[in-house]
Protein backbone atom coordinates (compact mmCIF):
# COMPACT_ATOMS: atom_id res chain seq x y z
CA UNK A 1 0.00 0.00 0.00
CA UNK A 2 1.12 3.50 -0.80
CA UNK A 3 1.13 6.05 2.00
CA UNK A 4 -1.49 8.82 1.57
CA UNK A 5 -0.31 11.95 -0.22
CA UNK A 6 -0.22 14.95 2.07
CA UNK A 7 -0.80 18.47 0.87
CA UNK A 8 2.02 20.61 2.11
CA UNK A 9 0.60 23.92 0.89
CA UNK A 10 -1.30 26.00 3.47
CA UNK A 11 -4.96 26.78 2.61
CA UNK A 12 -5.42 30.02 0.67
CA UNK A 13 -7.50 32.63 2.41
CA UNK A 14 -8.51 35.94 0.92
CA UNK A 15 -8.79 38.53 3.68
CA UNK A 16 -8.64 41.69 1.57
CA UNK A 17 -11.30 44.28 2.41
CA UNK A 18 -14.19 44.31 -0.05
CA UNK A 19 -16.26 47.40 -0.83
CA UNK A 20 -20.01 46.86 -0.38
CA UNK A 21 -22.83 49.02 -1.66
CA UNK A 22 -24.22 51.22 1.06
CA UNK A 23 -21.06 51.34 3.21
CA UNK A 24 -19.60 54.62 4.33
CA UNK A 25 -16.32 55.67 2.74
CA UNK A 26 -13.40 54.57 4.87
CA UNK A 27 -15.40 51.92 6.76
CA UNK A 28 -15.16 48.84 4.61
CA UNK A 29 -16.02 45.45 6.14
CA UNK A 30 -13.48 42.66 6.08
CA UNK A 31 -14.20 39.92 3.54
CA UNK A 32 -14.97 36.43 4.78
CA UNK A 33 -12.19 33.91 4.18
CA UNK A 34 -12.52 32.04 0.90
CA UNK A 35 -14.66 34.65 -0.89
CA UNK A 36 -13.47 36.46 -3.96
CA UNK A 37 -13.66 40.25 -3.84
CA UNK A 38 -17.22 41.37 -4.71
CA UNK A 39 -18.59 37.81 -4.49
CA UNK A 40 -21.78 37.08 -2.58
CA UNK A 41 -21.99 34.14 -0.16
CA UNK A 42 -23.54 31.05 -1.76
CA UNK A 43 -26.98 29.85 -0.69
CA UNK A 44 -27.01 27.45 2.24
CA UNK A 45 -26.08 23.96 1.10
CA UNK A 46 -29.23 21.87 0.79
CA UNK A 47 -31.51 24.91 0.88
CA UNK A 48 -34.70 24.42 -1.08
CA UNK A 49 -36.05 27.17 -3.32
CA UNK A 50 -38.98 28.99 -1.77
CA UNK A 51 -37.79 28.50 1.80
CA UNK A 52 -36.66 31.46 3.83
CA UNK A 53 -33.53 30.45 5.66
CA UNK A 54 -30.99 32.14 7.88
CA UNK A 55 -27.77 30.40 8.88
CA UNK A 56 -28.14 28.68 12.22
CA UNK A 57 -31.95 28.53 11.97
CA UNK A 58 -34.33 25.97 10.52
CA UNK A 59 -35.88 26.78 7.12
CA UNK A 60 -39.28 28.49 7.35
CA UNK A 61 -42.05 28.16 4.77
CA UNK A 62 -44.04 31.25 3.93
CA UNK A 63 -47.85 31.06 4.19
CA UNK A 64 -48.19 30.88 0.41
CA UNK A 65 -45.91 27.83 0.21
CA UNK A 66 -47.26 25.62 3.01
CA UNK A 67 -50.26 23.37 2.69
CA UNK A 68 -53.53 24.84 3.90
CA UNK A 69 -54.88 23.63 7.23
CA UNK A 70 -58.29 21.97 7.47
CA UNK A 71 -59.70 25.20 8.88
CA UNK A 72 -58.37 27.16 5.89
CA UNK A 73 -59.74 24.61 3.37
CA UNK A 74 -63.21 24.69 4.89
CA UNK A 75 -65.94 26.10 2.64
CA UNK A 76 -67.74 27.85 5.49
CA UNK A 77 -67.28 28.69 9.14
CA UNK A 78 -68.52 26.24 11.73
CA UNK A 79 -70.35 27.33 14.86
CA UNK A 80 -70.67 25.13 17.96
CA UNK A 81 -74.32 25.28 18.98
CA UNK A 82 -76.81 22.84 20.51
CA UNK A 83 -80.05 23.04 18.59
CA UNK A 84 -82.84 20.41 18.48
CA UNK A 85 -83.39 18.77 15.07
CA UNK A 86 -85.78 16.15 13.72
CA UNK A 87 -84.67 13.60 11.12
CA UNK A 88 -87.30 12.28 8.69
CA UNK A 89 -86.07 9.07 7.01
CA UNK A 90 -87.99 7.71 4.00
CA UNK A 91 -88.10 4.13 5.28
CA UNK A 92 -89.00 4.95 8.93
CA UNK A 93 -92.49 6.10 9.94
CA UNK A 94 -91.26 7.66 13.20
CA UNK A 95 -88.79 10.56 12.97
CA UNK A 96 -85.55 10.56 14.97
CA UNK A 97 -84.84 13.35 17.44
CA UNK A 98 -81.34 14.74 17.58
CA UNK A 99 -79.30 17.78 18.40
CA UNK A 100 -76.63 19.74 16.52
CA UNK A 101 -73.00 19.76 17.56
CA UNK A 102 -71.75 22.20 14.91
CA UNK A 103 -73.56 24.07 12.14
CA UNK A 104 -72.45 25.94 9.03
CA UNK A 105 -74.15 27.53 6.01
CA UNK A 106 -73.50 24.29 4.08
CA UNK A 107 -74.58 21.70 6.67
CA UNK A 108 -73.46 20.56 10.09
CA UNK A 109 -72.70 17.75 12.51
CA UNK A 110 -75.71 16.29 14.29
CA UNK A 111 -75.92 13.80 17.15
CA UNK A 112 -78.48 11.02 16.70
CA UNK A 113 -79.34 7.90 18.72
CA UNK A 114 -78.29 5.73 15.73
CA UNK A 115 -75.71 6.09 12.96
CA UNK A 116 -76.54 6.60 9.29
CA UNK A 117 -74.57 5.35 6.28
CA UNK A 118 -72.63 7.77 4.08
CA UNK A 119 -74.78 8.89 1.16
CA UNK A 120 -78.09 8.53 3.06
CA UNK A 121 -80.50 11.29 2.03
CA UNK A 122 -83.23 12.52 4.36
CA UNK A 123 -85.26 15.54 5.40
CA UNK A 124 -83.83 17.53 8.31
CA UNK A 125 -86.18 19.74 10.30
CA UNK A 126 -85.11 22.63 12.49
CA UNK A 127 -87.31 21.92 15.55
CA UNK A 128 -87.46 25.62 16.55
CA UNK A 129 -88.36 27.14 13.18
CA UNK A 130 -89.98 23.98 11.72
CA UNK A 131 -88.14 24.74 8.49
CA UNK A 132 -87.18 21.62 6.48
CA UNK A 133 -84.33 20.94 4.09
CA UNK A 134 -83.06 17.89 2.21
CA UNK A 135 -79.61 16.73 3.34
CA UNK A 136 -77.10 13.96 2.69
CA UNK A 137 -74.71 12.16 5.05
CA UNK A 138 -71.21 12.98 3.79
CA UNK A 139 -69.12 10.44 5.77
CA UNK A 140 -69.83 7.39 7.92
CA UNK A 141 -71.14 8.20 11.39
CA UNK A 142 -68.81 8.03 14.39
CA UNK A 143 -69.80 7.06 17.92
CA UNK A 144 -69.17 9.22 20.95
CA UNK A 145 -70.60 9.14 24.48
CA UNK A 146 -73.69 11.13 23.42
CA UNK A 147 -74.63 9.02 20.38
CA UNK A 148 -73.68 8.91 16.71
CA UNK A 149 -72.01 11.93 15.14
CA UNK A 150 -73.55 12.30 11.69
CA UNK A 151 -71.92 14.81 9.28
CA UNK A 152 -74.47 16.26 6.87
CA UNK A 153 -74.55 18.75 4.01
CA UNK A 154 -77.48 20.51 2.41
CA UNK A 155 -78.35 19.26 -1.09
CA UNK A 156 -79.29 22.79 -2.11
CA UNK A 157 -78.02 26.01 -0.53
CA UNK A 158 -79.85 26.87 2.71
CA UNK A 159 -77.68 29.46 4.50
CA UNK A 160 -80.60 30.65 6.69
CA UNK A 161 -81.76 27.20 7.83
CA UNK A 162 -80.08 27.51 11.22
CA UNK A 163 -81.25 31.12 11.80
CA UNK A 164 -77.65 32.15 12.44
CA UNK A 165 -75.63 34.85 10.70
CA UNK A 166 -72.33 33.40 9.43
CA UNK A 167 -69.64 36.00 8.65
CA UNK A 168 -67.67 35.44 5.44
CA UNK A 169 -64.50 33.38 5.66
CA UNK A 170 -61.33 35.50 5.83
CA UNK A 171 -58.46 33.91 3.88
Amino acid sequence: MKPPVQNTKPPVQNTKPVAHAGTKPGSQPVAKPGLQPGAKPAAHAGAKPGLQHKPGQAPVRTAAQRQATAEERRRAQRVHVRMPVIVHLKDKPEPLSGVTLTVSPTGGMIILPQGLAAGTKFILENAKSQQRVEVSVVRPSQLNQEGSLVPIEFLSPAPRFWNIFFPPIAN
